[in-house]
């Protein structure tokens, strides 16, 4: 009866696991205009009628009274988030629209309790299985696929017919905004990398280098650079993990090489092609400028290649390798962060920018960084400090960020930039002003609590491990993008996987 019973609940969690992971990615109704509503509504339909599910198994058995629950850090944390999220919303000066998320990405309170909900559910019931993962890839396949050809200017499904010129590059794939787009394949990012990294197996390692290489291309061709940040998590991160091993340390040479030699091949279509693709302007144009990159790219590839030939000589492919190596890699993490804020300080404090040359542009924070980002920090921290003691504690309400600067910054935007700031472009910021500090501090105690556990609990299985690297990189680029329910219900399922991966450890 037991086996049974959690089967049940088990083959529910799986079920709504699968249709978000092969499903809301690329669900679409009327092409991008109404793209956001579709998949809020799918999301909030898969995830209502999971609970209906399983609260009905629970009620009509009894089984709900011998359900012992034993709280878990990242458990409070998330707790906590979503009673400051709602008392926020009570609190708030339009209670109706911070509930809802109507005046923005439907973010608002219900979507943050059924993001809870869901979490609860997946990290408690699910049998985490491998093949979540390659499911998630599967459909990745197709978002990046798709978001290329559309850089191609081909539109295979025809999503851009009748958008206004002034759009066509602005909108890609099954997801929209080129920040969404770029912001999702962040996720998939992480874990396609972690898996290639640690996959003994041949023909699945095949199957998950491609999906690299893919994710590389597409990420490339997104042209949004918050998909840099992502990158510099993976890359900065990975080897952590990777350099336990020998397989580890040859396949991450073969990753960054993969990387460059992507951006040479993109850089040679933009040239070729100039008259059929997007123009790629951001920081891969810095990227690809550099003098030596070329052979950059033979060096590394020479140095996969010997790497292999040694290993496969030596008959020591699959060896580990010494500890020191990971925490050599560590250290020199901690010293390049430590020269990164230096180097902000100088250009920000100092006032040493010029030195830096084409680099001041992405160092230097003024109004107009970021495609105005600056400025929209700037007016968002200058609206807390006017807001009363409640507000400064609890925010103006969920997703009300839009209706804080229009109403404290309705001339600025008019008359000066001519557009509505209806969003931070920081996760960070966003859930500072809209659900206060300590809703920012119990959000990010989700994530560390999260990482935490999952490090000590699941690091032996690399499908976690994975999951974990793809929130990873998605709390990266964060820093800079739009949180919606495009994006974050992808993000929370790989963390809530992570999780139930780690209660079967």
């Amino acid at each position: 009866i037991m086996n049974r019973k959690f089967s049940w609940t088990a083959s529910v969690t799986a079920l709504y696991v699968i249709l978000i992971l092969a499903v809301h990615p690329i669900i679409y109704q009327d092409y991008y205009f109404n793209i956001l509503n579709v998949k809020y509504l799918f999301y909030c339909a898969c995830t209502i009628g999971m609970l209906i599910l399983l609260g009905g198994y629970f009620i009509f058995t009894g089984a709900f009274k011998r359900i012992k629950l034993k709280l878990i850090p990242t458990d409070y944390a998330f707790l906590a988030f979503v009673v400051i999220a709602t008392l926020s919303a009570a609190f708030s000066d339009f209670k109706y629209e911070a509930f809802w998320g109507n005046e923005g990405r439907f973010s608002g309170a219900f979507l943050l309790i059924l993001y809870a909900a869901s979490y609860f559910c997946v990290s408690r019931l699910l049998k985490f299985k491998s093949w979540f993962m390659d499911i998630a890839l599967l459909s990745c396949m197709a978002v990046c696929i798709f978001g290329f050809t559309d850089y191609l200017g081909m539109d295979l499904l025809h999503f851009k017919v009748r958008l206004k010129t002034e759009h066509m590059d602005m909108f890609t794939s099954f997801i929209g905004n080129i920040n969404m787009y770029t912001g999702l394949l962040s996720v998939y990012l992480g874990a396609a990398c972690l898996l290639w990294i640690s996959c003994p197996n041949k023909l699945r390692s095949i199957w998950y280098y491609v999906n690299v290489w893919v994710i590389f291309i597409a990420l490339i061709t997104g042209r949004s650079d918050n998909a840099y940040l992502s990158l510099a998590a993976a890359f900065t991160f990975i080897p952590i993990y990777a350099f336990r091993t020998r397989q580890g340390i040859r396949r991450y040479v073969v990753l960054l090489a993969t990387f460059l030699t992507s951006l040479k091949v993109i850089e040679w279509i933009a040239t070729t092609y100039a008259d059929r693709v997007y123009r790629i302007d951001s920081l891969y144009n810095s990227l690809v400028s550099f003098s030596k990159l070329i052979l950059l790219i033979k060096v590394l590839w020479i140095i996969a290649i010997i790497l292999y030939l040694i290993d496969f000589i030596s008959k020591k492919a699959d060896a580990t390798v010494s500890p020191w190596f990971s925490r050599i890699w560590i250290g020199l993490i901690v010293i390049g962060f430590a020269a990164f804020l230096y180097v902000l300080y100088d250009v920000n404090i100092a006032g040493n920018a010029d030195k830096y040359g084409s680099a001041k542009s992405f160092l230097l924070f003024n109004d107009s960084w970021g495609t105005h980002r600056g400025v929209i920090w700037r007016l968002a921290i200058e609206d807390y400090q006017d807001f009363t003691p409640i507000h400064k504690l609890f925010g103006y309400g969920p997703d009300t960020f839009g209706l804080v600067t229009y109403y404290h910054n309705m001339d600025i935007m008019t008359n000066v930039y001519h557009q509505i700031f209806d969003s931070a472009h920081n996760e960070y910021l966003q859930f500072f002003i809209t659900v206060g500090p300590i809703g920012l501090l119990s959000y990010l105690a989700i994530f560390v609590t999260a990482f935490i556990r999952i490090i000590k609990k699941g690091c032996q299985n690399p499908y976690v491990i994975a999951a974990m690297f793809g929130v990873l990189c998605y709390s990266a680029q964060a820093t800079v993008n739009i949180g919606t329910p495009i994006t974050i219900p992808i993000m929370f399922l790989f963390l809530s996987m992570a999780l139930a991966g780690c209660r079967e450890a």
